[in-house]
């Protein structure tokens, strides 16, 4: 069994480990924004509603549209 001061120490590490990496992800999502439009369009998203609508009737899919706000 830990005793006081070893047990914050453990606490006090993960709760660092967890910031860290939190951190970290989001600091990696951010590279790369300017290619975004490319990379989307390779994946087959468009940022056209008309275009994709007519896809998705046209191959008998769901059509998926995300709201976002983009600075």
């Amino acid at each position: 069994m830990l005793d006081n001061g070893r047990m914050r120490t453990v606490l006090f590490a993960l709760l660092a480990w967890g910031l860290a990496t939190t951190c970290a992800t989001d600091a990696m999502a951010q590279r790369g924004r300017g290619q975004s439009r490319a990379t989307a369009s390779q994946q087959g998203w468009s940022s056209n509603y008309q275009e994709s609508l007519a896809t998705a009737r046209r191959i008998d899919k769901p059509l998926m549209i995300v709201f976002r706000c983009i600075p």
